[in-house]
């Protein structure tokens, strides 16, 4: 499966030169955004836990290229990251002392639980003029995941234990915004999306753990056409 998606990403950018004579008007524009990730989806290795439990909505970037096809339909690559870091804390409340004291060794363990999350995906969007300098547009793609994951745990300060988990995943991602021309050369772009990772067993993630990200994206396309 990630063979096929390499393959099928490295088509797509094989394919722009190709359809850029093609592409009456529409040239190729770049985008770079600021994104804002929440993560949703359950966690079944944790008790089928919600993911927003362990871990934090997150800030982060991404490029994007494309290319007109047509006046309507543009198609391009995607590469965005996100990172997420969150602390929690644990105390095992089963061990007690007479008089509910706590023994060494029951906590408070501190539990900095930090995730970073990296989307490379070919995109295909549809274009809808709105007004002059103005269109709404839907997109959808496919690509890879890239999770690395660090959990440390202390204990009054103390380091005990450091883990570290790296994984790759197929996705996919589906989404809509808009675009308004706020500048001669330039578009204010906003837009939403759902990116859902297909996950199997892995360093972070079981094959049935459901992880996904709602992401707002608002950033600055140039040039507009």
């Amino acid at each position: 499966m990630r063979t096929i998606l390499r393959l099928s990403l490295l088509l797509v950018m094989a394919a722009i030169p190709a359809v850029a004579s093609g592409a009456d008007r529409n040239g190729i524009q770049l985008q770079v955004a600021g994104l804002f990730g929440s993560p949703s989806g359950t966690y079944a290795s944790a008790g089928d836990a919600s993911l927003s439990d362990y871990f934090a909505a997150a800030p982060g970037f991404g490029i994007t290229g494309t290319l007109g096809v047509t006046r309507m339909f543009h198609a391009g690559v995607r590469y965005g990251v996100l990172r997420s870091a969150k602390e929690s804390s644990y105390t095992f409340d089963d061990l007690t002392l007479p008089g509910g004291a706590t023994p060494p060794g029951s906590g408070p363990f501190e539990t900095r639980r930090t995730l970073t999350v990296s989307e490379f995906a070919g995109i295909v969007e549809y274009r809808r003029p709105l007004r002059q300098g103005a269109h709404l547009f839907l997109e959808a793609g496919a690509g890879l995941f890239t999770f690395s994951e660090r959990v440390k745990v202390t204990e009054g300060g103390t380091g005990l234990l450091t883990i570290g988990g790296y994984q790759q995943e197929p996705m996919w991602t589906a989404g809509a915004g808009a675009s308004f021309r706020v500048l001669r050369n330039f578009d204010l772009v906003v837009s939403g999306r759902w990116s859902q990772a297909m996950t199997g067993d892995g360093d972070i993630w079981s094959a049935g753990d459901d992880p996904a990200f709602a992401v707002a994206s608002v950033g600055l396309r140039y040039p507009n056409y």
